[in-house]
């Protein structure tokens, strides 16, 4: 992490673009632990040293997963309520 808050402190970074994490666990059989350190822990510490470097602008994908399983043909929007079916939805 110290190379990190180096890095965000040393250079004129005005916007952090996350797309890191594990992804795509379908079957939902990774360890819940393992995302949770991963995708959760490691974004909040992030978060943490990207406000302390006083980046103003964190964008992060997400996954639509968050939605659960759908048919091919149902719109998904930002409004659509989550239901996830695994952890890492």
């Amino acid at each position: 992490m110290a190379l990190l808050r180096k890095t965000l402190v040393d250079f004129p970074i005005s916007a952090i673009v996350h797309l890191a994490g594990i992804s795509e666990d379908y079957s939902g059989t990774l360890p819940e632990e393992l995302y949770r350190s991963v995708n959760y822990h490691a974004f909040l510490n992030l978060l943490r040293l990207s406000r302390e470097a006083e980046i103003e602008r964190v964008i992060f994908a997400s996954s639509a997963l968050v939605y659960g399983r759908r048919n091919a043909d149902e719109v998904v929007t930002e409004l659509t309520p989550p239901h996830p079916v695994t952890f890492y939805g």
